[in-house]
């Protein structure tokens, strides 16, 4: 045998009758060769035949990476809300025989095979849509040769999920929790999700919008720095997180810093003396208080009397 164009020949080993073998001895280079094959019998004729084939012992190790358009958080954080994201494949020989993708999710593992496109490139889709968490990728190629290379994992989390906890009117002045304040400038908390990163917020229906800040971990706050108008309002609270989701919510609230003066006379029928004059000799008079505004929650009456002054709780008639 011979595969430098019969410059150096071989001699093959009998195995069995009709079968004979050799293996080369020498580093073989990468590349086409031909073998010329040349065998004589006892009565001396001869015959060559040739066979061409071709070494390969090489081949790329492959790449794979989350595609830029399924990159929806910060740009290489491997990061996503998509849950059906698509991998780019690189470095794939020409004569890759098998591509694959290896899964890891869990205690779940699967194998998908990659598609190769029309350009030439690699890609791969899973068939399914992915639930929320972390996923680990593999990429196996096999050429033709049966050369095998891995990729390094890649580790991509799918997050599609955010929510708003809570939204609160801190400086809350009236009865706790009923929105309302006489601060003209309202101050709000938003407690979210640690991994909310922007949290906005609008009171003019969303014309101009304002960012909050971020104190604790998942708690962010914002005091109005302008005066707002006695009035009612919508805050919208918008929060985007780390893979780009993002939520808005509502809450109501009001503003009321005006309030009437209020005030108190004797009942004209318990003025038992000279209209007016404040004098009467019923010992439980009645009293007439005005100017009571209609979201008033408490109205009371001091009353002093021999230097003891006692306090009770005025109430609403039915006329209102």
């Amino acid at each position: 045998l011979s595969i430098d164009g019969g410059k150096t020949w071989v001699d093959a080993n009998k195995t069995s009758a009709g079968v004979w073998d050799y293996n080369w001895t020498t580093d073989i280079t990468d590349g086409v060769h031909t073998l010329t094959v040349k065998v004589t019998d006892v009565a001396g004729n001869t015959a060559t035949r040739t066979l061409d084939f071709t070494v390969d012992t090489t081949l790329l190790v492959p790449t794979i990476t989350l595609d830029n358009a399924d990159d929806s958080g910060t740009k290489g954080d491997d990061l996503t809300n998509v849950n059906k994201p698509t991998f780019l494949l690189g470095n794939i020989d020409s004569d890759a025989r098998f591509v694959t993708v290896e899964i890891q999710h869990g205690s779940i593992k699967e194998v998908l095979t990659a598609t190769r496109g029309t350009d030439g490139r690699w890609h791969f889709t899973p068939d399914n849509v992915w639930g929320d968490g972390r996923y680990t990728l593999t990429v196996k190629v096999e050429d033709e040769a049966g050369n095998i290379r891995y990729s390094a994992p890649l580790s991509v989390t799918v997050d599609t999920d955010i929510t708003i906890n809570k939204i609160e009117l801190v400086n809350d002045s009236g009865v706790v929790g009923d929105n309302m304040t006489n601060d003209i400038h309202p101050q709000f908390r938003v407690t979210v999700p640690e991994d909310v990163n922007s949290v906005r917020l609008s009171i003019d229906g969303g014309a101009t919008w304002v960012k909050a800040t971020q104190g604790a971990a998942g708690t962010w706050g914002y005091t109005w720095p302008d005066d707002v108008k006695d009035g009612k309002y919508t805050l919208q609270v918008e929060a985007t997180d780390k893979a780009g989701n993002t939520i808005t919510q509502m809450l109501e609230f009001t503003i009321d810093t005006t309030l009437s003066i209020p005030t108190i006379e004797l009942d004209s029928k318990d003025d038992t003396g000279t209209q007016g004059d404040e004098l009467t000799h019923r010992t439980q008079p009645k009293f007439i208080l005005q100017h009571i505004d209609v979201d008033a929650v408490s109205v009371m009456v001091s009353v002093e009397h021999g230097g003891v002054t006692s306090t009770f709780d005025a109430i609403k008639g039915a006329s209102g």
